[in-house]
């Protein structure tokens, strides 16, 4: 893999016109440093020491050196869980998307809201607190990478039409603070907690108390909150679960001011009134479903762009 990376780099020096010589010249500058640890030194603290005082590495290449450097069984784990998780999340050679699924795991986990910064920290404590092995750890982070690859890549989930829908208009919205409550759900229906027809149900209500929120231009401020905690107080009765899509709906509806579900008439005010064509990925899914409504037969929405329509 990294000689992959090395050749597209060195390939795109030279089209950039930077000559092989050159590149040559800046390898022989190059310095290798070796480390000699005593038995009782820890290689973790030692490389966060090295790496607090140079170019900061991001949250996953902290996390995989956590859960892999000093593992006996290290090549095993790189192979079975890190190269298939980087596989589904780690596109155009960016760290990106990967470094996002972490703080939206974790915040699922932990049913709060975490910094950026804080992140590699409250892995290290959640792995602390949950007991894990580091193979257990890379496990579970497998299983729900699979799950946030589909809200990435929607056209290559392995869901119903219908779902993949949903998560393309929630992809299009841009709306990533309902991924860590998402990710509740998903893993629900995946475990046979609930079926397919829960899930749908519940993709339309999220879906939908954002569009309503979107054309009325309601604040996003308050959703990182929102849905850090959504699922733990909606199921922090038990019996809730009997009743899933149902005690969701109840919750949501149930909230005022800020989270509030926007009323039918504002909604209306809005569609007349609001300047929506600045939005102009809310008026494609707007637009899309008046025109394919209940139609099996819908309309590609590859290449369309958005025009001004006469009254």
């Amino acid at each position: 893999m990294n000689y992959q990376v090395a050749k597209k780099t060195f390939a795109s020096w030279i089209k950039s016109g930077i000559t092989p010589f050159e590149i040559l010249n800046a390898l022989r500058k190059l310095q290798v440093v070796g480390i000699n640890l005593d038995q009782e030194d820890d290689p973790q603290v030692i490389f966060e020491s090295i790496n607090s005082t140079g170019v900061a590495l991001t949250n996953s290449d902290l996390i995989r050196n956590f859960l892999l450097m000093d593992d006996h069984n290290q090549d095993q784990l790189f192979d079975t869980y890190w190269i298939p998780i980087e596989t589904l999340l780690r596109r155009n050679n960016s760290n990106n998307d990967l470094d996002q699924f972490f703080r939206q795991y974790l915040i699922t986990k932990k049913n709060s809201t975490i910094m950026e910064r804080k992140v590699y920290f409250e892995f290290v404590d959640l792995f602390k607190k949950q007991r894990f092995t580091h193979e257990s750890a890379l496990q579970e982070l497998k299983t729900y990478a699979k799950i946030y690859a589909s809200f990435l890549y929607p056209d290559e989930a392995k869901y119903n039409d219908q779902i993949r829908d949903y998560l393309r208009e929630l992809k299009q919205l841009g709306q990533t603070t309902c991924y860590p409550f998402l990710l509740h759900v998903f893993k629900d229906f995946q475990d046979q907690r609930i079926d397919e027809k829960t899930l749908t149900s519940v993709l339309s209500l999220i879906t939908t108390y954002l569009i309503r929120r979107s054309i009325c231009n309601v604040s996003t401020n308050s959703l990182n909150t929102l849905f850090a905690y959504l699922y733990a107080r909606v199921f922090k009765v038990a019996q809730n679960k009997e009743k899933y899509y149902e005690a969701i709906n109840k919750y949501l509806f149930s909230q005022k001011g800020k989270n509030e579900i926007p009323a039918d008439e504002v909604v209306k005010y809005a569609l007349k009134h609001s300047n929506l064509y600045q939005n102009q990925e809310l008026c494609r899914i707007l637009l899309l479903d008046v025109e394919n409504g209940d139609s099996k037969e819908k309309l590609a929405t590859q290449n369309l762009t958005i025009e001004h329509i006469m009254p």
